[in-house]
């Protein structure tokens, strides 16, 4: 009877030890940290996700480069237009702008009759005898009233021509650039029938300051 309990407690003993061995290897698996690698990696069968890298800024538009070599020739594709040429002025005297420039008449008639067609500058009293004679007896008229200017302040200028059957009143003379040209009033419309043409005779005065260039004259 002593020797069955002693035989049955061994055994009872042999069997809590083989438990108790049991119980602390499981609870040894279940607590264990899970293993890594030598170099400090993920656990086997699991992949690591990296960080998103920051997008790299676009880089800046680069200008035009600028070609090696000499100078492209004018003309020559990619070159530069040449500069216009500057267009001419109307005022290339430099004076004032167009415009009347006399201050008065020495002479002036209008009436029907034939004569040259003139114009001239008359700076000394010599062009004046010049201008007159070419008009005959009427000369000797236009020089009498001529005969009081102070060439040294003032330049005449002598005009005569053709104006149809306009009768003119009066006449003014006006400069556009280096052009001169005789400018007429408003006046009557000429009668419907022309029996004589009419001449007009415009002696100018014009001070010097204003005509120290060589002019030219308006056509007819």
């Amino acid at each position: 009877m002593s020797l069955r309990r002693a035989v049955s407690a061994s055994l009872l003993a042999a069997l809590l030890t083989s438990l108790s061995a049991a119980c602390g290897q499981q609870h040894t698996a279940a607590g264990a940290p899970p293993s890594t690698s030598a170099g400090g990696g993920s656990p086997s069968g699991t992949t690591a996700s990296s960080a998103p890298s920051a997008p790299s800024p676009p880089s800046a538009p680069s200008g035009p480069s600028t070609p090696s070599g000499p100078t492209a020739a004018p003309g020559s594709p990619g070159s530069a237009p040449p500069a216009s040429p500057r267009a001419p002025s109307s005022q290339d005297d430099g004076r004032s702008p167009a415009g009347r420039i006399d201050t008065g008449l020495a002479y002036f008639a209008s009436a029907p009759g034939a004569g040259p067609d003139l114009h001239a500058v008359l700076r000394d009293r010599a062009d004046l005898d010049a201008f007159a004679a070419r008009f005959g007896r009427r000369g000797q008229d236009i020089r009498a009233a001529a005969a009081g200017t102070d060439f040294s302040r003032t330049t005449l200028v002598g005009w005569s021509r053709t104006t149809g059957c306009d009768h003119w009143p009066s006449a003014s003379l006006v400069r556009y650039g280096r052009t001169l040209a005789m400018r007429v009033p408003p006046h009557a419309e000429p009668p419907p029938e022309c029996l004589a043409a009419f001449q007009v005779v415009a002696v100018f005065e014009v001070p010097k300051d204003r005509i120290t260039w060589q002019p030219r004259f308006a056509g007819k």
